[in-house]
């Protein structure tokens, strides 16, 4: 069984929101405090996944 760390499931969802246009162009995601409370996971594990988002350009600050 391969294990996946919970940072990259919530940056794949992110990532496919965002490919399908579930966000539109320049609209904030959901804040980190939120998202990790949504998640039950840490701000951290959601910065994790925001970092990875941000490197591969799929969002910007």
């Amino acid at each position: 069984m391969t294990q996946t760390y919970k940072y990259r499931e919530i940056y794949l969802k992110l990532k496919q929101d965002i490919l399908s246009r579930k966000y539109n162009s320049h609209e904030k995601l959901p804040s980190k405090r939120q998202l990790s409370i949504d998640q039950n996971v840490s701000i951290n594990t959601v910065k994790n996944a925001y970092e990875q988002l941000f490197a591969e350009g799929y969002i910007y600050t």
